[in-house]
């Protein structure tokens, strides 16, 4: 089997300092996910990753739940959950419905919130270039440290479902859980590449499966820095009150009035027809306050775009300069 590469997060402190990035950092922080950027001092063992990604025996991956290993060297056996992964990266785990974790089964649902000018590849991916500056950045974060993804220009459902949960502002998410997903997955198919080499470092101290003072090969992460690839996406930046000016009638605002896996196996046509109504008018429900509030926020937006750069004074129905 050919050699597997290794895929370090980075450091992205730095740049969520910058213009480009102080939206979508305030949002991390207010989820509590700053561990995620602020890794500074963070370190991982290739070949202890190395070791555990092609060593240790997968025995079960039930998604979002949990992981088992075995390292049959010393027939240690490791369950790595998203509590585990919650309290080694000080992210609280929460519990979390299949709705709002699992991405959609394909990327255009997305991009309504995303950006109407968005482009998607041949494989179902958005291509990253297609963004605004600032959701350039954050995908490149999402790719390098929660999904594990190799791809520099391009972002894949899971990846986008996080965007898009993030952009959504509303919606909550368990990221301890989609990192579980990405170790499950890497695991699972013996071809990707090792992602998320400083978390799993960390698993292996806590567990402890082998003697962790003999390993000497430290690395320090990466610092992220702009490439080519911010130059040649959208220059402005996205911000909330986009997804008024680019919403449609059909935008798939959750929870969706179409999706009824949970109505369909019941029999009885009538009971199934009354849950029927109500799904529906509790979406209805919930897409005009999700509008509303969306509103809210534009017009808090050009407040503080206003105030900041001092170009006019503010009115909440006159447009901003460019």
């Amino acid at each position: 089997m050919a050699a597997r590469n290794l895929n370090p997060e980075k450091r992205y402190t730095n740049i969520f300092n910058t213009n480009s990035g102080h939206w979508f950092k305030a949002e991390l922080e207010a989820r509590g996910w700053t561990p995620l950027f602020q890794n500074s001092n963070s370190k991982f063992s290739p070949a202890l990753v190395t070791h555990f990604y092609n060593h240790f025996n997968l025995e079960g991956f039930i998604p979002n739940e949990r992981i088992t290993v075995n390292w049959g060297a010393n027939e240690v056996t490791i369950v790595v959950t998203p509590n585990l992964i919650g309290e080694i990266l000080g992210i609280q785990a929460k519990d979390q419905t299949p709705q709002m974790q699992n991405p959609f089964s394909t990327i255009e649902p997305y991009i309504t919130q995303i950006g109407t000018n968005t482009k998607i590849n041949k494989r179902g991916g958005i291509k990253m270039s297609s963004l605004r500056r600032n959701q350039y950045l954050m995908c490149r974060f999402i790719n390098d440290n929660i999904c594990g993804s190799s791809c520099s220009g391009e972002i894949y459902r899971e990846g986008v479902h996080v965007l898009y949960m993030i952009q959504c502002r509303n919606l909550d998410l368990c990221i301890c859980r989609t990192l579980l997903n990405t170790i499950g997955k890497v695991l699972k198919h013996p071809r990707n590449a090792m992602s998320l080499p400083t978390l799993i470092t960390k698993i292996v101290q806590v567990t402890k499966p082998v003697e962790f003072g003999q390993v000497q090969d430290f690395q320090i992460l990466e610092i992220e820095r702009p490439t080519v690839g911010y130059n040649n996406c959208d220059k402005e930046f996205w911000y909330p009150g986009l997804m008024i000016e680019d919403a449609r009638e059909d935008s798939p605002l959750p929870p969706d009035e179409n999706d009824t896996r949970f109505i369909e196996p019941i029999a009885d046509p009538v009971i199934r027809d009354v849950l029927g109504t109500f799904w529906k008018a509790i979406c209805k429900g919930v897409k005009e306050q999700a509008e509303l509030s969306a509103r809210i926020e534009e017009k808090l937006d050009k407040f503080i775009k206003c105030v900041t750069t001092n170009k006019q004074k503010y009115h909440a129905d006159t447009p901003l300069e460019d």
